[in-house]
């Protein structure tokens, strides 16, 4: 047998093998990765963020946490938060879901979606406020909040109902966009 006849058998061999291999069953599936841009994720979780001096200045709990590495984003599930201001209380809020946006470690935009509940307890003889809403936008480091989507806004015996507001939660001034409501005078 010369080299040529040796080759042409290897080559017939290995086309057997290989076509008996591709019919002979099942071939097991690799799992594949979801979403490679997702660096990690975890469930049941508690965030505690600190201002420069170390005093706790924000608390979130949330079901589900997923960290985006493309533009350093989480996206939160069934959250529960607080932002407090020297170890006082400011706001609590909860929400189905939500998008932040961190930068250098820190959060800097918060997008919550889906049932967001929004309180303010009572201060300084200012009775405590509350806002429900479907859509919120808040900046945790400047405590601003806003919404396009229509919310209703209840303060002591008040309630009022808007397309839409704006507010700061630090001098706890809110403007509203076609507001309806109802005013009980104390």
């Amino acid at each position: 047998m010369t080299n040529r006849h040796l080759f042409l058998l290897a080559a017939g061999l290995a086309s057997l093998i290989g076509l008996f291999y591709y019919l002979s069953g099942e071939v097991q599936q690799v799992p594949q990765v979801e979403d490679l841009s997702v660096d990690y994720q975890a469930s049941q979780i508690s965030l505690i963020q600190t201002d420069a001096q170390g005093r706790v200045s924000s608390r979130l709990q949330a079901s589900d946490l997923r960290h985006f590495v493309a533009d350093d984003r989480v996206q939160l599930r069934d959250l529960e938060g607080e932002w407090l201001v020297n170890q006082a209380l400011q706001a609590q809020f909860s929400a189905q879901q939500a998008t932040g946006w961190q930068q250098q470690g820190s959060l800097t935009r918060l997008e919550m979606q889906g049932a967001v509940n929004l309180q303010q307890p009572a201060q300084n003889n200012r009775p405590a406020v509350q806002m429900r809403t479907e859509s919120l936008q808040a900046y945790p480091q400047t405590r601003l909040v806003r919404t396009q989507t229509p919310v209703q806004f209840t303060s002591g015996g008040s309630t009022l109902a808007a397309a839409g507001f704006s507010g700061n939660l630090n001098t706890r001034q809110f403007d509203f966009e076609r507001v309806r409501g109802q005013y009980v005078a104390r």
